[in-house]
């Protein structure tokens, strides 16, 4: 018997709907640790070329970074690949002090609408059970309307010689 937790990893893989969620990375603020002055700075200049590059978008004909892709990659999609590419610098800009993820990506999920969607990538207080084993730990630390301020603790384990 699989638990409610994969089950809803397969529903979520075996979508109707094609869903593409982005969340401008002011949404997410996450803190292990104290950052320094000039990393927080860094980061937040990043934050706002981000968001203009973002707006941007809800004035074109191609809201969705899936639909600007070439039809072959596009079709995949409803194939059920899932599809990702580094939104800037191949995924990863290095500031003072730490790295800045930011991607691009795309699934077609049946029967998902972009409220249940919202809901399971809001519900950060259970994203150490929903997202188990790479993360840890989870828990919201303030919210105010759609901005959150969350802890999560990553796991990232990697192994030298390969599993027998």
């Amino acid at each position: 018997m699989r638990s409610w937790c994969e089950r809803l990893r397969i529903k979520i893989i075996q979508g109707t709907v094609l869903v593409a969620v982005v969340l401008p990375v002011s949404l997410i603020r996450l803190a292990a640790s104290e950052l320094k002055k000039e990393t927080i700075e860094e980061f937040d200049r990043y934050v706002t070329v981000a968001e203009e590059r973002l707006s941007r978008r809800y004035d074109v004909e191609h809201f969705l970074w899936s639909d600007e892709l070439p039809q072959r990659r596009r079709e995949s999609l409803l194939g059920s690949d899932i599809l990702t590419e580094g939104a800037r610098n191949k995924g990863t800009t290095e500031v003072k002090s730490c790295l800045i993820h930011d991607w691009w990506g795309a699934v077609f999920v049946p029967a998902a609408t972009l409220a249940k969607a919202i809901a399971v990538v809001q519900d950060y207080a259970r994203h150490d059970i929903i997202y188990r084993p790479e993360v840890a730990a989870a828990r919201i630390l303030s919210r105010q309307d759609n901005d959150f301020k969350v802890y999560l603790r990553i796991v990232k384990a990697k192994s030298l010689y390969p599993p027998c």
